[in-house]
């Protein structure tokens, strides 16, 4: 599979509620925070609020990638590109300025 950063909200979810068992529903302390640092490092919930900061970062990548395709989509159609990219590649496109002699 040829390498890409696309991120797959879904597969992530499959992955951690699917193959590890966890239940992203189930409230536990944010990762990081002084509840989450009170727990005993063998405490299930703590290994579960980090995957749920994983799901949290690779739900906003995807949403991200969304935002820029559409943007993207957007940009595209904005403008003429392709007649002003054959216009550029042609010369000076439509403009033309005379030259005046300097006497």
């Amino acid at each position: 599979m040829p390498d890409s950063p696309q991120v797959c909200f879904a597969e992530l979810v499959a992955f951690v509620t699917g193959v590890l068992g966890v239940n992203p529903t189930v409230p536990v302390p944010a990762a990081g925070t002084a509840a989450w640092c009170a727990l005993d490092d063998a405490d299930p919930a703590k290994a579960q609020a980090v995957l749920l900061a994983g799901l949290h970062w690779g739900l906003h990548l995807d949403l991200l990638q969304l935002a820029r395709a559409e943007a993207s989509r957007e940009i595209a159609c904005a403008a003429p590109w392709a007649r002003w990219a054959t216009e550029k590649h042609r010369g000076r496109g439509t403009a033309y300025i005379p030259r005046e002699k300097v006497s």
